[in-house]
């Protein structure tokens, strides 16, 4: 039982890790990328947001609390970083691990050609999966 105890820390420790590297990729990438004078910017894509999945509703917040959708998806990326690296330390609370998902997912609804890899979808799946293990 403790040979499971420990792959699962190990396994949960290198998924906080991954989802934060990916983090903090997109943040260093996202203004290049996504911002009102970025390459793809998701200015052009909040009408689609707007009646598209739930869990990219939580974005259009950012019209709430008065910022524009460039602060807000940095914010988003910030919290990522830090809550990854919170799983990362040891942290391997489920709650932690929804969050980290819902926040890549996020990510992932509004990159557009630039996140949607394999590897993007595979981070999202076993980020999923990862959730199960977190207690």
């Amino acid at each position: 039982m403790a040979t499971y105890a420990l792959s699962r820390q190990l396994f949960l420790r290198l998924i906080g890790f991954v989802y934060l590297c990916a983090f903090a990729s997109n943040y260093w990438q996202w203004p290049g990328l996504f911002h009102c004078d970025g390459l793809e910017p998701v200015q052009a894509l909040l009408p689609r947001l707007q009646k598209d999945s739930p869990v990219t509703r939580f974005l259009l917040v950012h019209k709430t609390l008065g910022v524009s959708i460039d602060v807000m998806l940095d914010l988003v990326q910030l919290l990522g970083i830090a809550l990854s690296t919170l799983v990362a330390m040891g942290a391997t609370w489920a709650l932690l691990l929804i969050n980290c998902f819902l926040l890549y997912l996020s990510a992932f609804s509004v990159g557009q050609t630039f996140l949607s890899f394999q590897w993007d979808i595979l981070l999202l799946e076993t980020g999923f999966l990862a959730i199960w293990l977190g207690r």
